[in-house]
């Protein structure tokens, strides 16, 4: 009996310590930050090896910098997050994911993770140097930019970033331009609204111009969704109708247009107003179709919990007001480029 105890037991401290463990997961992003001096290379890497070859060793591959190992032992969760905390001020993270989204899945999908956050976002991006800066971005709004298979040297000879740590998504893809609207995908799965029919492809719902996550949240939740702006919640035209209603109310409370009294003014007069109307609407119609203007400090009056993302990780105030949105750095933990605040007048 006591011969059989101790054959059990040898046979649990193999298999759970001496004994080699296959099927080993890729690490997270959030494990795999440190200084790119202190990698220690993999025993099993070798040179040209595949990322798929690293990961699935458990090891980190990162082909962002060079002269240094490519497919390294990862650091840890614990060391990596310290990292983060000293590359990135706490104000200057960039939220990653949703609001209220579990540590599990914020590491799922490549982000870092700090429960002592306090007044920054909780999940975040990890740090990158500046050549990868535009190619920060939510997941589902990669587009593909090489094939399944290419190698990291073969999509960074083509201008396109490489990035290894999130499963099941585009690893070779489009930077984000200076100049081309970034699609503006990190939304709570619940307001995610249908882009195409059932069973669409990844790469026809990303030509749609929509974000696509090969996750199931529930059976109502879509992997193809629009993003923000296809959802009708900002457009420029919405902002030069604003000015319009403004400078309406304007007009009619100094007395240079009297809104016609139904009954008691003539058709005759009905007719004038509402041409002045028509042609003021059409002037600041004309000008939405070719400008775009920074929003003035009373559209931005947003309450931080209420603010709607308009940018991108890392982007400039600038680059934010040229999209006609609002940008507000002065609270810690909140959107900073935002849609202005709209509302519909009614005369």
């Amino acid at each position: 009996m006591e011969y059989k105890i101790c054959l059990v037991l040898a046979t649990a401290l193999c298999l759970g310590s001496v004994c080699p463990q296959k099927g080993s997961r890729p690490p997270y992003a959030c494990q795999c930050l440190m200084e790119v001096h202190e990698r220690e290379g993999c025993e099993s890497s070798f040179v040209g090896i595949t990322a798929e070859q690293c990961t699935a060793n458990g090891c980190c591959f990162d082909a962002s910098v060079p002269d240094v190992p490519w497919c390294f032992k990862p650091s840890g969760e614990r060391v990596s997050l310290n990292y983060a905390r000293k590359m990135i001020p706490p104000q200057e993270r960039k939220d990653c994911g949703f609001q209220g989204i579990s540590r599990k899945r914020c590491k799922r999908i490549g982000c870092c993770f700090d429960l002592r956050a306090s007044g920054a976002p909780t999940c975040f991006y990890p740090p990158v140097n500046d050549a990868s800066r535009h190619c920060v971005m939510d997941r589902s709004a990669r587009l593909e930019c090489g094939y399944p298979g290419i190698t990291a040297e073969e999509c960074q000879a083509k201008g396109c970033c490489f990035s290894s740590y999130v499963v099941s998504t585009r690893w070779c893809f489009h930077p984000l331009s200076d100049t081309v609207s970034a699609r503006i995908c990190g939304m709570t799965p619940k307001r995610r609204v249908q882009c195409g029919t059932p069973g669409i492809s990844a790469d026809e719902c990303m030509e749609k111009g929509c974000c696509y996550e090969h996750h199931q949240y529930a059976r109502t939740v879509p992997w193809c969704f629009k993003p923000y702006e296809k959802q009708g919640n900002y457009s420029y035209k919405n902002y030069f109708q604003q000015i319009f209603c403004l400078d309406l109310a304007l007009l009619i409370s100094y007395g240079v247009l009297k809104v016609p009294d139904r009954g008691k003014q003539a058709a005759m007069e009905q007719k004038k107003f509402w041409l002045l109307v028509m042609v003021l609407f059409l002037g600041f119609s004309s000008l939405a179709n070719g400008f775009s203007l920074k929003p003035s400090s009373e559209e931005c009056q947003v309450q931080p919990s209420t603010r709607m993302n308009c940018g991108y990780p890392y982007i400039s105030a600038q680059e934010c007001y040229n999209r006609g949105c609002c940008f507000d750095s002065s609270i810690v933990g909140v959107i900073w480029c935002f849609f202005p605040d709209h509302s519909e007048c009614f005369i």
